[in-house]
């Protein structure tokens, strides 16, 4: 289970092109527990799996 610390990204200000994010918030699923239609989805393994490699404010 996450702790907390960045297990979330957004954009305040994104661009043209992807604005439909704005406002919205994101989970890293390398961090996150996710059941979809009640199966629980393997955690993949990326770059973002790192704490230090995630954004911080």
């Amino acid at each position: 289970m996450p702790d907390g610390d960045n297990v979330a990204w957004s954009y305040a200000a994104p661009f043209p092109a992807v604005a439909r994010v704005e406002g919205r918030i994101a989970f890293y699923n390398e961090v996150a527990d996710i059941t979809v239609d009640g199966v629980p989805q393997e955690r993949p393994e990326s770059v973002f799996s790192s704490r230090a490699n995630r954004p911080t404010r």
